[in-house]
């Protein structure tokens, strides 16, 4: 009877050491099961990169500091160990992404405790690696809303620019279409006072700001995909490019627009109570 156990990853950041790490486990146990067996075991490493080139060894090479682990961007990888009579196999398979079929480790066999061992030998050096969880995929539904109200206060404040600038332009023009048409009836003026108010402004904002924080979310959460094969240059890693934007715009520009508008909120609340 063949035993089958899966393993599906998300959430993880390999490095090169990473991956150089189970290439040994793999290798140490095509060794071991060899030499069980008494003959040799079919092993295999494959390495894929954006660049449409493909590599594939029985030692890993590929894999060793300063060869294409090292040089390209990577696609995706496999690890596969598989023996004949009696029958077993393991496969670990990594696409740099959000996939949720492509990232997996397999072990099965017809020894029940064999692939026992080997699936938890695998699947606890696996754990071990490193997450790539942050507050934007931990919190994404919060940071779109959040993302939404930002947006459309910018875009708010666009508008409001604009007209101030119309009003300007033809400031003439409009003196005389006020003073011809008047005071605005009371019913207006309450209805202007009644959307005036901080809830309905919020969801004003949150409604002008929607097409724009779908666009945000998506590009944010690319910085840290589901699975991150963060090796080779500097220069060719993406997400790791783009999570160091982010912090530079979060620290350089919305940190200090933050404190400034508290700043102000409480000077003008704080001081005016006192004074």
């Amino acid at each position: 009877m063949k035993e089958t156990r899966t393993y599906r990853l998300s959430q993880k950041r390999f490095s090169g050491s990473d991956l150089r790490s189970l290439i040994r486990i793999f290798s140490e146990m095509a060794h071991e099961l060899a030499e069980e067996l008494g003959k040799d075991v079919d092993l295999v490493f494959k390495l894929s990169t954006y660049d449409d080139i493909a590599y594939e060894s029985s030692d890993g090479r590929h894999f060793e500091e300063g060869e294409a682990v090292d040089l390209k961007s990577i696609s995706s990888i496999s690890f596969e160990l598989i023996a004949f009579k009696p029958r077993c196999s393991v496969e670990l398979r990594l696409a740099h992404g959000d996939s949720k079929y492509s990232n997996s480790l397999s072990v099965s066999g017809e020894d029940s405790g064999w692939v026992h061992k080997t699936f938890s030998r695998l699947k606890e050096r696996l754990e071990s690696v490193e997450p790539s969880e942050s507050w934007f995929t931990l919190h994404h539904r919060l940071f779109f809303h959040l993302s939404a109200v930002g947006l459309g206060a910018a875009v708010q404040m666009v508008i409001a620019l604009f007209v101030n600038l119309m009003f300007w332009l033809f400031s003439a023009q409009m003196a005389a279409l006020t003073s011809a048409v008047g005071r605005p009836p009371t019913w207006l003026e309450g209805l202007v006072r009644f959307f005036d108010t901080p809830p309905l402004v919020v969801m004003w904002w949150w409604f002008l700001g929607v097409p724009w924080a779908w666009q945000l979310r998506d590009w944010v959460l690319k910085a840290w995909p589901s699975i991150d094969l963060d090796t080779g240059p500097t220069s060719k890693r993406r997400a790791s490019q783009r999570r160091t934007r982010i912090g530079t715009f979060i620290a350089l520009v919305l940190v200090p627009l933050v404190c400034s508008v508290v700043y102000d909120i409480l000077k003008s609340t704080v001081w005016d109570t006192h004074h």
